[in-house]
């Protein structure tokens, strides 16, 4: 009989937990990511280690957060600060008692681990965002659930003429979020790409990275990001898996932005991200690769 691995099963018999508020903010900050791994939680919340493995470990077995069981097959993550956590039944209800609008689903043991792994690879690159930011520059979530408005401005569908044919693409990005300064505001659109979706196929009815860009292109060109989404501007940021990956994406998005739209496309690659001093500060190559530029222009 199949048994899970001890760290997935939740004791019995146990008292009942006061939550702190240190609790909150730690519900707060995986109902907004969905799924993170706790050393992120520490980095999030600011807290020492030891406290917050705690009460991690408290909310776990008392049914607050969830640690998906996928995690398993990636031995480095069953130490202790790199379990990734989730939202389990409880924080849910919790939140909603607080009066907070979730539509959080649960995954306590059915997310497959390759779809774990990529939200927390996301997860990272907003968490490094959120703790650099100066205070001067603020970041808002649009996509983060707690509002029910919030779903229509983090997925859209645009037309697209390509090769004779009009096609309806669906866009839902990894992420959606503004930076703002008194003298500039700007909403991404970010795609981490694990470098494992083809770049281009013959049939383009067929989901690539290309699409991805049609979409995006298409949605700055016919102006729909501000009709319909409520955008002055926005930029799609892609964090990719290698600089050889980046610079094929490049290279087809090259020819799209032939006539105009370079600087809507934004692209870097995953080693250059972990060794950078700043995100405000690392530069972007721009979609016709012989540019770069940053999340803000006024950043120094």
């Amino acid at each position: 009989m199949f048994r899970l691995h001890p760290l997935f099963e939740r004791p019995s018999n146990l008292p009942s937990l006061d939550l702190l508020p240190l609790d909150e903010e730690i519900l707060r900050k995986v109902r907004l990511h969905r799924f993170l791994r706790a050393e992120q939680i520490i980095r999030a919340t600011g807290e020492r280690d030891g406290r917050i493995l705690h009460r991690l470990e408290q909310l776990f077995a008392h049914g607050y957060l969830s640690r998906p069981a996928s995690q398993w097959r990636h031995g480095d993550l069953l130490k202790t600060r790199n379990l990734i956590y989730g939202l389990a039944k409880r924080g849910v209800r919790h939140l909603k008692e607080l009066g907070e609008v979730t539509s959080h689903r649960i995954h306590e043991k059915v997310v497959g681990d390759l779809h774990l792994v990529h939200t927390v690879e996301v997860a990272e690159f907003m968490i490094r965002l959120e703790t650099e930011l100066p205070l001067h520059v603020k970041l808002e979530y649009l996509d983060d659930g707690s509002q029910r408005q919030s779903v229509a401005t983090c997925s859209w569908s645009v037309p697209v003429f390509y090769r004779g044919d009009v096609l309806q693409i669906g866009v839902v990005p990894d992420r959606v979020f503004r930076l703002s300064t008194a003298h500039e505001e700007l909403v991404f659109c970010l795609e981490v790409d694990r470098g494992t979706m083809p770049v281009m196929r013959s049939n383009p009815a067929q989901s690539s990275f290309y699409r991805k860009l049609l979409a995006y292109h298409e949605t700055w060109r016919s102006g729909l990001h501000t009709r319909e989404l409520g955008w002055n501007r926005f930029r799609m940021l892609t964090l990719t898996s290698s600089a050889a990956r980046r610079d094929h994406l490049i290279e087809v998005c090259r020819e799209l932005v032939a006539a105009g739209g370079s600087g809507l496309f934004l692209f870097a690659d995953k080693p250059t991200f972990a060794n950078a001093e700043s995100l405000l500060r690392m530069p972007w190559l721009t979609g016709d690769g012989y540019n770069t530029a940053k999340l803000l222009a006024e950043t120094r």
